[in-house]
């Protein structure tokens, strides 16, 4: 038997126990978007502020998968391998960066010794650091090493270091609360750190910043406070820190039950789903949904995410059905404009379905119009859009290979996989896992249909070095050992067709 990785592949696509999964996180990626709030008597960045609450609140469906158990766990193709879970980079240092300008770390200790830290809250009492975090230590690394969303973060914390040793200093600590409480361009220095942090997967750091405009900035029992109670409540979710993120979600929603905000409700209800879809409680998870969908019909964003996380629910309890009636309702709610990104993942989730309920062609169909628009907007937009469309185009390619494999077009979809292929090299590189992914089903198709058995054992060779580095641990990798069987049982077959011909 020749496997795939993590799924066992059999004659047809219909026998597999659950159907592919086109993109990353499947709906139920833990909602980190930051509601950057501030009282309402500060105008200055309020509309700022609001606009950033708009924002689509999932991740980027830009970035592909990686097989965990039976769903998935996504990482940015743009961002370093992380050491953990809001980790920075490998590479990094854990030690703190140390500052060489001696009046500057006077002024340092000035501003943050003044505030007493008490570690058994869920917010903070002190300021966050950024430059005593490990990821400050990017300040050191040459640019030409660094991604382009490390240049990013070395630019920010370069002009907060800047701004900071220009701070003017009280002589009684105790103002100093106030100082960075009324100084705006402190604001708006620690919001872009809180930006990149965002955009690189630094949940610890991105989490001591919203803390720290949660004590500065904002008043308790406002609807601001609130907010930021939420986002520090997913931030901490990210760092699967699960007591933390349900405390703060608790009381997130408590306060706006209380206050008669039935959108925030709705929101905050989606988030405590996600809490218990990562406990693996998705009867309770699904209530949660239910509860939070009639909230949000004036909130377009929100009830799509709601219908979408529904539909991912169902496609776990195998009711495939009910997952594509949760995707088309969403694709009817989706703004096509301003929420793309979203209605091409919705699409996606809507071809595995057809292919799940064994409706291969209507998949087809999907696939080929989704490419076909992705390819159209590709020719017009910056090297960024359509970076990131090639790696969507690269998973629709993968699907529509398998399906004519199904179909018996074996030379079509070998053109279909090395176009897969290329696309996602385009997009993360030769050893992203997705690139494997690929390998490996073309591996397949030469082993078994083809009877091609050294051209397949070259392409699982391919696929062995990707997974090898990528596997936490090579020895014990579900994916390492499938490809390593696979490898194996060519090998057995090389043999035995030796054998043969010498008796011949």
């Amino acid at each position: 038997t020749i496997h795939s990785l993590g799924t066992r592949i059999r004659p047809r696509l219909r026998t597999r126990k659950l159907p592919p999964c086109s993109l990353a996180g499947m709906g139920f990626v833990p909602d980190t978007s930051v509601a950057v709030g501030v009282p309402k008597q500060r105008q200055r960045y309020s509309m700022k502020h609001c606009e950033r609450r708009r924002r689509s609140t999932s991740l980027s469906i830009t970035t592909l998968y990686t097989k965990h158990n039976t769903c998935t766990r996504s990482f940015s193709l743009q961002s370093p391998p992380q050491s953990c879970v809001g980790g920075g980079p490998i590479r990094y240092s854990p030690l703190p960066l140390s500052i060489n300008t001696s009046s500057y770390r006077q002024q340092r200790r000035g501003i943050f010794s003044s505030f007493s830290d008490d570690s058994s809250s869920n917010t903070a009492s002190i300021p966050f650091d950024p430059l005593q975090q490990s990821s400050a230590t990017v300040l050191k690394q040459p640019k030409e090493d660094l991604s382009e969303l490390e240049q990013k973060l070395q630019q920010a914390l370069q002009q907060y270091a800047d701004y900071m040793e220009t701070m003017t200093i009280d002589d009684d600590p105790n103002n100093n609360h106030e100082l960075l409480a009324q100084d705006f361009g402190y604001e708006e220095k620690i919001e872009a750190l809180q930006e990149v942090y965002m955009d690189l997967g630094y949940w610890s750091d991105a989490l001591g910043i919203e803390q720290t405009k949660a004590l500065l900035y904002l008043e308790e029992g406002t609807e601001e406070y609130a907010d930021s109670i939420h986002a520090q409540g997913k931030l901490w979710l990210r760092q699967q820190e699960f007591g933390n993120s349900k405390a703060l979600y608790e009381q997130a929603l408590e306060f706006f039950e209380t206050s008669n905000n039935p959108v925030q409700v709705g929101h905050v209800l989606i988030s405590l789903a996600g809490w218990y879809y990562f406990q693996n409680q998705l009867d309770v998870a699904m209530e949660h949904l239910h509860k939070a969908e009639p909230l949000l019909d004036s909130n377009s964003p929100l009830l799509v995410k709601c219908l979408d996380n529904q539909g991912l629910v169902h496609r776990l309890w195998g009711d495939y059905h009910a997952a594509l009636d949760k995707y088309q309702q969403a694709l009817q709610v989706v703004d096509p404009v301003k929420e793309e990104e979203t209605r091409h993942a919705l699409l996606m989730h809507l071809g595995d379905m057809y292919q799940a309920i064994e409706e291969p062609q209507e998949a087809l169909q999907v696939y080929h119009d989704l490419v076909q628009e992705m390819e159209e907007k590709g020719e017009g937009g910056d090297n960024n859009s359509n970076s990131a469309i090639k790696g969507m185009q690269g998973v629709l390619w993968h699907n529509i290979a398998t399906i004519h494999v199904d179909f018996g077009d074996y030379e079509m979809a070998l053109d279909e996989f090395d176009r897969a292929i290329q696309l996602k090299t385009e997009m993360g590189g030769a050893n992203h896992p997705e690139v494997a992914k690929t390998w490996n089903s073309l591996g397949v198709l030469h082993a078994g249909a083809l009877r091609q058995l050294p051209k397949a054992r070259e392409c699982f060779q391919h696929a062995l070095m990707i997974a090898r580095i990528n596997a936490d641990d090579p020895s014990t990798d579900e994916d390492v050992m499938h490809i390593l069987q696979n490898i194996s049982h060519i090998e057995q077959q090389l043999n035995d067709d030796d054998n043969d011909n010498d008796n011949d």
